[in-house]
């Protein structure tokens, strides 16, 4: 169990805050495992087609190859430049061509996610899941052609490595700062 701040557990007037780090434990080895890549896009594209473009760098000694993907109905592959073995320090970078109406997206619903993954053989990150949140509705393409794209959409993503530590930083120095101003 994690518990930020404060002296002592479960104090009348003192607030407090648990996590169960069992639940984490596999999320929490992807992150510290030296493979950072965007694991959310949050995309504001109103395209039925659109592009998204996963960066991969490896920042651990630990080698590793891209071996596969596990892709949803409507999401091919663009572009795969992750073709060689990823060394301490490399990236590399794969484009996937997602179709909102082929992978069953109804055109006026706003606010559905997408996931897919890629799959390598590093000990802990074997398993990359990205996940893409289209925020509007989408309009659907007057020419349906197989594989096509329209555009790439506004994208903005949450990398990886280095943000939930940060993130538990910010969360505890605030638990500080709260439990200060009740003393």
């Amino acid at each position: 169990m994690l518990r930020p701040g404060g002296k002592g557990c479960a104090q009348a007037n003192a607030y407090g805050v648990y996590a169960n780090i069992a639940y984490f434990k596999d999320w929490i080895a992807a992150k510290t495992s030296g493979v950072s890549y965007p694991q959310r896009f949050n995309t504001l594209s109103s395209d039925q087609n659109i592009q998204v473009e996963t960066p991969l760098t490896n920042y651990g000694t630990e080698s590793f190859d891209v071996t596969n993907f596990e892709l949803p109905e409507g999401v091919t592959v663009a572009s795969n430049t992750c073709t060689s073995t990823l060394n301490q320090g490399d990236s590399c970078a794969v484009t996937m061509n997602i179709d909102r109406k082929a992978a069953g997206f109804l055109s006026y619903q706003a606010g559905q996610d997408l996931t897919y993954k890629i799959i390598t053989d590093h000990a802990e990150a074997s398993e990359l899941q990205v996940k893409v949140h289209f925020n509007n509705i989408y309009q659907e393409d007057a020419t349906e052609s197989a594989g096509s794209t329209t555009g790439s959409g506004s994208t903005s993503s949450s990398s990886g490595s280095g943000g939930a530590s940060f993130g538990l930083l910010i969360f505890s120095l605030f638990g500080l700062i709260i439990r200060r101003r009740y003393r």
